[in-house]
């Protein structure tokens, strides 16, 4: 991602009422995609211009722990520096136990097709829906 994408991607969180983070666990945090995405959003977290959005993440790694937990709590911890409001991921399903968003598990050499499981994308729906859903009652 370089320097104009990751500026576009700020500029355009500007409209949405939510706001899902979205990045693989790597090396015990996100991928350095998303960090630099983070690190060009200073400007809308100094205005409060994220502030009272909605907040999710989704997380996925090559292996079952992964420390895709760390990547989560890193959304986390970013939702409520702007203020946001953070859903949690979905009770049902959930065979990975990732409470704070959603969580798969892809082998590193698995094709799209073939990764995430069936299981991990069944808990990742619910989390899909009450955003979507929170997002209209908030509208």
């Amino acid at each position: 991602m370089g320097c104009r994408s990751a500026r576009a991607a700020v500029k355009a969180l500007h409209q949405p009422r939510m706001a899902c983070s979205c990045s693989p666990a790597y090396m015990g945090g996100p991928a350095w995609q998303f960090k630099k995405f983070v690190d060009s959003s200073s400007r809308p977290w100094l205005s409060h211009a994220w502030m009272d959005k909605l907040a999710a993440g989704f997380s996925n790694s090559a292996s079952v722990n992964g420390d895709k937990f760390s990547t989560i709590e890193y959304f986390w911890t970013l939702s409520q520096q702007y203020g946001q409001t953070k859903a949690h991921g979905p009770t049902e399903v959930n065979w990975t136990a990732g409470f704070g968003g959603a969580i798969a598990v892809s082998p590193s050499d698995a094709s799209p097709e073939e990764a995430p499981q069936a299981g991990d994308l069944e808990t990742a729906r619910p989390l899909g829906r009450r955003v979507a859903e929170f997002a209209e009652r908030i509208a």
